[in-house]
């Protein structure tokens, strides 16, 4: 099956990978609900005007998936701000970390399988957020710089729990390189002005990296449920976060 990703893009002029994660199909002849979850590449860009709009969505959490250098560098406009949680919660960051080509694993899938065994302590302080401020009858709101990685293993995990198909997990994350490739570009050029020599494979959001990551997850956890009981999750804060996001 096709999906319109594109037709979930939020009108905002600061970012340019910013969507609402509702109103796609998932098991049982249902949808997953707009206006819940939110994922963007990073939010030290909105303008005053964005900021607006994400309030009269009914904002209550952002989530910074960057690290402290990253949010140094570009922080977020909504830290400290009234009315909005903010919580940085830091994840993979290889190359701000000036870890070098040599040892970056062979693909993008690699290094998400990484991130599902490495981080369960940081996926947990997510999953945990958010069940707290969906029942608070809020929206929420997770980003890490592009909207690609670690973003985009996070949406893996809400819409695995919505009981989406893996097509459309796929497609929801290969979107991400239509939408940024002019910033890829861009951060191609100023990586290799500062003497790194990526990958291209870096720089993409190619379909076989989630699958890749997909089969993992389900031949090691089960799925993102089981995955997130790993990390600590109860059943009654899954149970929260999925009945809040599957109508």
């Amino acid at each position: 099956m096709k999906y319109d990703i594109a037709s979930h893009l939020l009108p905002l002029q600061g970012v340019g990978n910013a969507r609402d994660l509702g109103d796609y199909p998932v098991a049982g002849n249902h949808i997953t609900k707009k206006g819940v979850f939110f994922r963007s590449d990073s939010t030290s860009n909105f303008t005053a005007a964005d900021i607006r709009l994400m309030q009269n969505k009914n904002l209550g959490l952002v989530v910074d998936l960057r690290s402290g250098n990253e949010t140094l560098r570009a922080p977020s406009v909504f830290t400290n701000m009234d009315g909005i949680r903010y919580e940085n919660v830091r994840m993979l960051d290889d190359l701000n970390s000036g870890r070098s080509s040599e040892t970056l694993p062979p693909s993008m899938g690699a290094v998400y399988i990484h991130l599902l065994d490495s981080a369960k302590e940081s996926f947990a302080r997510v999953f945990r957020a958010f069940a707290d401020t969906i029942e608070t009858g809020k929206s929420c709101l997770f980003h890490c710089a592009v909207g690609k990685d670690r973003t985009g293993t996070t949406a893996m995990l809400l819409l695995d729990l919505a009981r989406a198909d893996d097509d459309l997990i796929i497609a929801d994350y290969a979107a991400t390189y239509d939408f940024m490739k002019p910033v890829f570009d861009k951060q191609m050029a100023a990586y290799k002005a500062m003497g790194y020599d990526i990958p291209e494979y870096m720089m993409r959001s190619d379909a076989s990296n989630m699958e890749e990551t997909l089969v993992y997850l389900r031949n090691t956890y089960g799925n993102a449920k089981e995955y997130l009981h790993e990390c600590g999750i109860l059943d009654n804060e899954i149970k929260m976060i999925v009945d809040s996001f599957v109508i």
